[in-house]
């Protein structure tokens, strides 16, 4: 029984460690969406948003597309950079940053890359307020 006692206090010490010392316990995602949206602005460039914080998302912007949107792609910073230089982002792109399912970033480019617009999506935080059509 003292066994057991001991393996579990040593579980416990160990799980606290990781959570402070593997940097978990800061992990907040409504503080790490404010400090990303305080650095960038409307007017910065694709690449300085890149350096503040790489998206995994991004979304070409197609007008003939059924919701105005291409596809969800997978973010590609050489293609991206490459795309945005031959000007074939002709209706701009959008960056999505998902902190959360609650805390979401939609950064809107213009066709020279740069910020045109910082959007805040509807998310399932909004469907249980009630503010989903609001």
């Amino acid at each position: 029984m003292k066994a057991l006692a001991v393996v579990f206090i040593l579980v416990v010490l160990a799980l606290v460690g990781l959570y402070y010392g593997g940097g978990f316990a800061n992990l907040d995602p409504v503080e790490q969406q404010k400090n990303f949206e305080n650095n960038i602005k409307v007017g910065m460039s694709w690449a300085d948003v890149v350096d503040e914080r790489a998206p995994r998302k991004f979304i070409p912007i197609n007008p003939e597309a059924r919701l105005g949107y291409g596809p969800e792609l997978k973010f590609k910073k050489d293609e991206v950079e490459d795309n945005v230089k031959n000007n074939v982002y002709k209706d701009g792109f959008i960056f999505i940053y998902a902190f959360s399912a609650n805390e979401v970033t939609e950064v809107f480019f213009d066709e020279k890359g740069n910020i045109s617009n910082i959007h805040h999506p509807k998310t399932v935080k909004d469907l249980f307020n009630g503010t989903m059509h609001q």
